[in-house]
C-alpha cells in the first residue's frame, strides 16, 4: 500500500510536468491538488524519519511540482480601483444544475445579484419555463438569447444591454453563446461555454478540443469576457491550455481575501456534500480590466455562483 501511494504519487506530479490529462484517471486524480501537497508533503518527512531517502526525494520533488502548479493561483490579482461614477460591467454566471427543483430560489438568488448580463447553463425546457414566468427576468432583462436541451447541455444569456450580434456556436460537443454586447463603456465580447466534464471515454475525447475551439472563439479585435463552468481546475493541462499564450487571463482576487476566482472551490460532487474544487471561471483579454469578482450561493445547485466587474481598458494596463 506505501509503495503504491508512492508511486501514484510520483506518477500524478509527472502528469503536470508533461502537460498530460488525456485520460480520465489522469484527471480525476489531478482535479484535488490542494490535498496532494499535504500529502505528498507528509509522506517526504515520514520516508526521511524512516531512511527512506530515495523515496524520500521522489515524494519531495513531487510536493514541488504540486506547489509550482499552485503558485500562480497564490498571487494576488491587482484589482483595478475606479470613481463611483466609472462605466463598468457586472456580469454573472450560474449553473442552475438540470436536477434542481428549488426554482423559485434560485432564480429569486440570482436576480439579487442584479447582473447586467446574467448567462446560465444546465438550462433545461423546464427550467426555460420558470425563467419565463419569473417576474423579476421579465422585468431587468430584456434581452436575451436562450438554447434549452435535456440534461446538462441548455444554455442561456439575459442581458440589460442590447446584443449587436449573437449566435449559438457548437464547441465540439455543448452549445456557447457567442455575443457582442452594446454597452455605454464600449464593445465587447462575451462568451459563455459549458464543455463536457472529463467522466467518460467519450468526454475525455473532447476535453481539450473544446478548449481549443473556446480559445478560437475569441474576437482579437474586441475586449473579450469568458464566463461560465468549464469543468477543469485552473492547473488542469487543459484549462492552462486555453491560457497557455497568455491572452486570455485568469479573473481571481487574493488581495482582498476571498479568493473569489482563484483557490475558493465553487462545485461539490453532491448537493449535501462540501465544495472541493474551483470549475467555475471568468477570463479576460487585453482591453478588459476586473474591478471585483465574488462567489454567490445558488439554491439547490452542485455550483456556486460566480460574479465579476470588468471595465474597457488600455491592452497594456488590463490587469
Amino acid at each position: 500500500m506505501v509503495v503504491l501511494f508512492c508511486v501514484v504519487t510520483v506518477l500524478v506530479a509527472v502528469t503536470f510536468t508533461f502537460e498530460f490529462d488525456r485520460w480520465r484517471i489522469v484527471a480525476w486524480l489531478q482535479t484535488p491538488l490542494l490535498l496532494w501537497i499535504p500529502i505528498a508533503s507528509a509522506g517526504t518527512v515520514l520516508s526521511l524519519v524512516v531512511g527512506e531517502y530515495a523515496v524520500a526525494a521522489a515524494l519531495g520533488l513531487a510536493t514541488a511540482i504540486f506547489v509550482m502548479r499552485l503558485a500562480p493561483l497564490m498571487q494576488s490579482t491587482l484589482m483595478h480601483k475606479t470613481q463611483p461614477t466609472a462605466e463598468k460591467l457586472r456580469v454573472a454566471h450560474g449553473n442552475l444544475l438540470y436536477l434542481n427543483t428549488k426554482y423559485g430560489d434560485a432564480l429569486d438568488a440570482l436576480i439579487a445579484v442584479d447582473a447586467d448580463v446574467l448567462t446560465l447553463c444546465e438550462v433545461t425546457d423546464t427550467w426555460h419555463g420558470k425563467l419565463l414566468e419569473h417576474a423579476g427576468f421579465h422585468s431587468q432583462y430584456p434581452h436575451r438569447v436562450i438554447c434549452p436541451a435535456d440534461l446538462a447541455d441548455g444554455i442561456a444569456v439575459f442581458s440589460k444591454f442590447n446584443f449587436e450580434t449573437h449566435s449559438i456556436k457548437p464547441m465540439i460537443t455543448k452549445n456557447a453563446v457567442v455575443a457582442t454586447l452594446s454597452h455605454p463603456m464600449g464593445r465587447l465580447q462575451l462568451i459563455t461555454p459549458h464543455p463536457m466534464p472529463p467522466v467518460n471515454r467519450t468526454k475525455i475525447r473532447d476535453w481539450r478540443p473544446s478548449f481549443e475551439s473556446i480559445r478560437s472563439s475569441v474576437d482579437p479585435a474586441l475586449p473579450a469576457l469568458l464566463i461560465g463552468d468549464l469543468n477543469a481546475a485552473h492547473w488542469h493541462p487543459s484549462f492552462r491550455h486555453l491560457i497557455s499564450d497568455g491572452f486570455l487571463r485568469h479573473v481571481r482576487d487574493g488581495a482582498r481575501g476571498r479568493w473569489a476566482g482563484g483557490l475558493a472551490p465553487s462545485w461539490r460532487p453532491h448537493r449535501n456534500t462540501p465544495k472541493i474544487v474551483r470549475l467555475d471561471h471568468a477570463l479576460t483579454s487585453p482591453g478588459l480590466t476586473p474591478i471585483k469578482v465574488a462567489n454567490f450561493a445558488i439554491p439547490g445547485s452542485d455550483h456556486d455562483g460566480l460574479v465579476v466587474e470588468v471595465m474597457i481598458s488600455e491592452p497594456d494596463t488590463a490587469q
